[in-house]
């Protein structure tokens, strides 16, 4: 992710749930153009994790402190 993931104190690293009331905020997340290629974008991870549901497919939010710096596919 094109931000920084160093932590202090007050800003730990942890996962958090989509719903359908935050899932559209993800859209703004972007990897570095020279990942781009590796990685699908936001919209397709969130539909695959939608399609594959009955296998218990999952996607978490990555926060840092407040902030949200990335995806996490189960």
């Amino acid at each position: 992710m094109l931000c920084d993931i160093s932590t202090t104190k007050n800003e730990e690293i942890r996962l958090g749930t989509i719903t359908p009331d935050n899932w559209r905020i993800f859209n703004g997340l972007k990897v570095k153009e020279n990942q781009q290629s590796y990685v699908p974008s936001n919209v397709v991870i969130l539909a695959r994790a939608f399609a594959y549901r009955e296998y218990n497919s999952r996607v978490y939010t990555i926060y840092k402190g407040d902030t949200t710096i990335g995806l996490l596919m189960q």
